[in-house]
């Protein structure tokens, strides 16, 4: 034999006391309180995911952000490079201004 529960409830609808008595077994009554901490649990989980989704997109944006860094030092180097071998060509090399102009770089040409 199923237990029943029974609840009475007093509602107060437009001034009028009202009385309301609803009953459920144990196990429907069970089973909801089981699917109401199931529906908390995802909410913990949907938010953990969220979070997981922001850290994401905030580590991507710091990546893109080096990623453009890191193509200007590129274009430094880049140029650096040109310069030291239009210098060598024109037999105007100057280990002095080479070393000086390397020292605002994390390169140092050796000077020969």
């Amino acid at each position: 034999m199923a237990k029943e529960i029974k609840f009475n409830i007093k509602l107060l609808i437009d001034g009028k006391e009202q009385l309301v008595t609803a009953s459920t077994s144990a196990k429907e009554l069970r089973d909801n309180l089981n699917a109401a901490k199931f529906l908390e649990k995802m909410i913990t989980v949907t938010q953990m995911v969220a979070a997981l989704q922001n850290a994401s997109s905030a580590i991507n944006g710091l990546r893109d952000t080096m990623a453009g860094l890191t193509a200007s030092y590129n274009a430094v180097q880049q140029a650096n490079t040109q310069l030291t071998t239009v210098m060598r060509q024109r037999g105007v090399y100057d280990c002095t201004k080479v070393v000086f102009r390397n020292l605002f770089t994390t390169t140092l040409t050796a000077c020969t």
